[in-house]
């Protein structure tokens, strides 16, 4: 992690910063600063998270912080929302659908049918994931949160 001095915003070398006795000095402007509260949350500054990947975010606010990146792919959604239409349609359609449409309950075939509708609710929510997803980890003080899912 790249330590930086508040005031002169010039790099501090790792010989001058003491983490047992907290402590990282600057030569330029000559002065001691508490390392801790340079690299606490609330100074984004300090951080290589002051410039996040494009995709990806960190903020902070009060006693709080927020770091996120999105699950969104065009690529990804561009080969998983046409495989799920043909997977699910094709298969769902072809085992429940024609047992609908017959008027024949067949046991045996709506049992192996189970595993392709699972297989359709997994990759629906993948492709979901694809489109609007993202995972967010939210702290505060020494509590933290993960939340991967969809937001609007």
């Amino acid at each position: 992690m790249k330590i930086v001095c508040p005031t002169c915003q010039q790099s501090i070398p790792a010989d001058d910063v003491n983490v047992a006795k907290d402590v990282a000095f600057c030569r330029i402007c000559d002065e001691a600063y508490s390392l801790a509260i340079m690299v606490e949350c609330g100074d984004a500054s300090n951080s290589e998270l002051a410039e996040p990947p494009s995709g990806s975010w960190f903020t902070t606010g009060e006693n709080e912080w927020q770091v996120g990146a999105t699950t969104r792919s065009a690529a990804a959604a561009g080969i998983l929302i046409p495989f799920t239409v043909v997977w699910s349609g094709g298969s769902l359609i072809g085992i429940y659908g024609t047992q609908i449409w017959n008027g024949d309950f067949s046991i045996t075939t709506s049992l192996v049918g189970i595993p392709f509708v699972l297989g359709s609710v997994v990759l629906i929510c993948v492709s979901v994931i694809s489109v609007l997803g993202q995972v967010v980890l939210r702290g505060c003080d020494d509590d933290a949160v993960l939340f991967t899912g969809v937001r609007r």
